[in-house]
């Protein structure tokens, strides 16, 4: 890894999959991750509340996607099992 480049992050929003009658809204901001080709960024956190419960979640996104004279990332993961399921997140990042 080239350590004299610089860091970045990104922001990510939105809403879980439909399970068990309910979605999570969640949002965040990734890890940072070095300005290389290739790199890819770490999203953990937990959901916001809804039917009376969270999930947390940690997973990677995948490699940055030109966009707008900048970059994005899609993700997609599961979330942690609680109250007998689990719910599937997908979206992209922030521009950078």
């Amino acid at each position: 890894m080239d350590y004299t480049q610089g860091f970045h992050t990104h922001s990510y929003n939105g809403e879980t999959s439909f399970n068990d009658g309910h979605r999570h809204r969640y949002s965040g901001e990734t890890g940072a991750a070095p300005d290389v080709p290739g790199h890819k960024h770490a999203l953990d956190g937990r959901t916001a509340v809804a039917d009376r419960h969270m999930h947390s979640y940690a997973f990677t996104s995948g490699p940055e996607m030109g966009s707008d004279g900048g970059h994005v990332h899609y993700y997609t993961g599961i979330t942690g099992f609680n109250d007998g399921h689990r719910h599937t997140m997908s979206g992209y990042t922030s521009i950078y």
